[in-house]
Order: C-alpha cells, then sequence, then structure tokens
C-alpha cells in the first residue's frame, strides 16, 4: 500500500482486486450532487465513464462492507470524519475499492492498520 497524492489532497488509497462470483451486481449507487457533478473519488476508478454504472461511493465502514460483503480486511480500515471509498467491479468479477482519506495523518494510520491486518490474516 502506498500513499498518493491527488490534486493537492493526501490520499491513501487501498486497492485490492477480490474475485467473487456474487460480486457482478447490477448497478449501484453514485450519487450527483445538485450542480449535476460525480464525486472526484469516483473519477479515479479505472474507465469510471463506464465503471460508474457498476460503482457504489459511500462515506462510511458499513456501506462499504455491505458493497463488498465477507471481506474481513475491511475490519481493519479506520473510517474517521471525511474519509470517503469507491468500489466498482470489472471483467471476470474482479472488484476494486479505493478508500481516501481526509489528511495524511488519517492515511498514515490506516496504511499502518491494514498492512497490520493483512499480517494477521496470513499469518
Amino acid at each position: 500500500m502506498r500513499l498518493s497524492f491527488f490534486s493537492g489532497l493526501f490520499v491513501a488509497c487501498m486497492l485490492f482486486l477480490l474475485s467473487n462470483g456474487a460480486a457482478a451486481q447490477a448497478q449501484l449507487d453514485v450519487p450527483i450532487d445538485a450542480a449535476g457533478e460525480i464525486p472526484v473519488l469516483v473519477q479515479h476508478l479505472p474507465d469510471w465513464e463506464t465503471a460508474q454504472a457498476r460503482a457504489r461511493y459511500v462515506d462510511a465502514l458499513p456501506a462499504l462492507k455491505e458493497a463488498v460483503p465477507d471481506q474481513p480486511v475491511l475490519d481493519a480500515l479506520p473510517f474517521d470524519g471525511g474519509t470517503e471509498a469507491v468500489t466498482a467491479t470489472y471483467e471476470g468479477g474482479a472488484r476494486l475499492v479505493i478508500v481516501e482519506y481526509a489528511t495524511p495523518q488519517s492515511a498514515f494510520d490506516a496504511d499502518a492498520w491494514v498492512n497490520a491486518r493483512l499480517a494477521a490474516l496470513r499469518g
């Protein structure tokens, strides 16, 4: 996992592909604000114009767990104020999840928590 910078905003991106037969769901939720804008995080998805029809944008961990069920690594994600995520399915049932943190400290902390959780799941 690496810390990245997008448009001056500190971002920690957790990217992982999940093979899951149930991952190919019908159209998911991507909110459009009053000005008709799609959240910027959705626009970070590969081929986002097409993927948005299969994407779900969330700002709470329970909603992410609902969109990506049965993934214990999600329990390691701190979802403090300002944290957002987007998930989308791709060819072959693969799923991509991007989590964005609002501050450098929360991104650093999340990176440490996720790495510790992955190590525990492996061991």
